[in-house]
């Protein structure tokens, strides 16, 4: 029987959505990220065509690179909004689509954090993930935050951070705690709450969780772990993974890694959902597909693409000639290298110029195009051949690229049986894993529930 492919539509709270200088292209709408309609109309695309999650980036910084005139003038990283301030109103407006929102750990204090992200759940009766990333010393200069530079000590931090919420989140109300009894007058029982008390490197509490229990407590767990310390945390904690836009033997290997590593920490490997970043660009046939490609790339930036890889690689890309083989940069960024590198039909090797164009036009993911049977044949066979579970879909415009996916490619999906036909009931945990609204027991966050 052939696996259900999930999808996330990947964007972030800015003009330049992983496109540099698609933003100019009159069917894009992202230069109103600003106008509340524009998150409106996006989210009711998306529940139509049955997409599971719209997934929120975040960059909380633009790096001092020499480069950065470039980055700024393209839009790229800046102006970026608050993704968290969108949600509500996208709430308000679907029924089942999941919203994961990109959460800092080294910019907030998790007590703020955990009740932000309760509120949320609450307001979108259990649709809210938790995107978890860390921070360096590249992105927290000049911020008045001690950056961490090592991945090591970062993702040390995480942890912490991590154990922090899921105390709140778990630890602080029980079940039964609201009970709302008009007769007595008692609306919540003082001896079904407790306060949490957590003595660690980073933080300090001895407190209540502000929130009463939410559908889901925990937000689903979502996590980019590509470096080797990224898989590490990420195997114990996130129940969904990004492996980012790799070549497919890699993919491969990372998924197989993710997965062992979580069975290591005792968790079922299959309850750890991985998904690959792609490109559609679909049409009602291969020829109209290639034709709306062709267009996008007269509209694409190179040196804002240049500006974008810089900062996913935490390098100045702007000190190295256009020609230069990507390859030479293998130890000198904290990311694979396979991660950067795509195969050339001449066989010649892959310049960081290749790299500034490819990421022009969706940072550089696997770029699918043709029509709908041509977009299928190859989302399942990118399944078959690495145990992915998903794609995040990457957009060239927005919200047209997602449209066109709904519309061509989704109907196709469902005519094969590998897209769900509508929503499954329930939390958008329950929808993803289809083992309910909570986390697992075998979850290292299930340690700290109530009682």
């Amino acid at each position: 029987m052939a696996r259900e492919i999930l999808f996330n539509a990947f964007s972030s709270f800015g003009v330049a959505n992983y496109a540099p200088g698609l933003w100019r292209h009159p069917e894009d709408q992202s230069a109103n990220c600003t106008d509340i309609s524009y998150w409106v109309e996006l989210a009711k695309v998306l529940e139509r065509g049955g997409i599971d999650s719209l997934f929120l980036a975040d960059v909380l910084a633009a790096p001092n690179l020499d480069g950065r005139e470039a980055g700024l003038r393209s839009g790229v990283g800046v102006p970026a909004g608050d993704p968290f301030a969108a949600i509500s109103a996208m709430a308000a407006v679907t029924d089942n689509l999941g919203f994961v929102v990109t959460g800092n750990v080294g910019y907030e204090h998790p007590f703020l954090f955990a009740r932000r992200m309760s509120t949320l759940d609450h307001l979108t009766k259990g649709r809210i993930g938790w995107n978890i990333v860390t921070s360096s010393a590249f992105f927290t200069e000049d911020k008045g935050v001690a950056g961490e530079a090592g991945s090591a000590d970062r993702y040390q931090h995480a942890d912490e951070y991590a154990e922090v919420c899921y105390r709140l989140w778990e630890g602080s109300w029980a079940d039964d705690a609201v009970v709302r009894d008009h007769d007595t007058g008692v609306h919540t029982r003082t001896e079904r709450i407790v306060d949490i008390n957590h003595e660690g490197p980073h933080y300090q509490l001895q407190c209540l969780h502000q929130c009463a229990p939410s559908p889901q407590r925990t937000p689903v767990l979502f996590q980019a772990g590509v470096s080797e310390h990224g898989r590490e945390f990420a195997s114990k904690h996130a129940e969904a993974i990004l492996i980012g836009s790799l070549p497919r033997e890699v993919v491969a290997m990372h998924v197989a890694n993710v997965r062992q590593q979580a069975e290591a920490f005792g968790r079922d490997p299959r309850s750890v959902k991985c998904f690959a970043a792609v490109l559609v660009i679909a049409a009602a046939t291969d020829e109209l597909a290639q034709e709306k490609y062709r267009e996008y790339t007269r509209y694409a930036d190179e040196e804002g693409g240049r500006f974008f890889v810089s900062t996913v690689m935490a390098l100045d890309l702007t000190q190295f000639d256009w020609d230069m083989p990507v390859e030479e940069l293998r130890g000198k960024i904290e990311l694979p290298i396979e991660f950067f590198i795509r195969e050339k039909p001449d066989g010649s090797e892959w310049t960081i110029r290749d790299l500034s164009v490819t990421a022009s036009i969706g940072l550089g993911a696997e770029v699918i195009i043709g029509s709908p049977a041509t977009v299928a044949d190859e989302l399942q066979s990118w399944v078959d051949a690495t145990d992915l579970d998903g794609f995040n879909l990457i957009a060239a415009t927005t919200p047209g690229t997602y449209a066109d996916f709904t519309e061509h490619v989704i109907p196709e999906l469902r005519s094969r049986g590998v897209c769900k036909p509508g929503y499954p009931l329930g939390t958008y945990r329950n929808r993803l894993t289809g083992q309910g609204d909570r986390l697992p027991a075998e979850h290292p966050a299930a340690q700290y529930r109530f009682g």
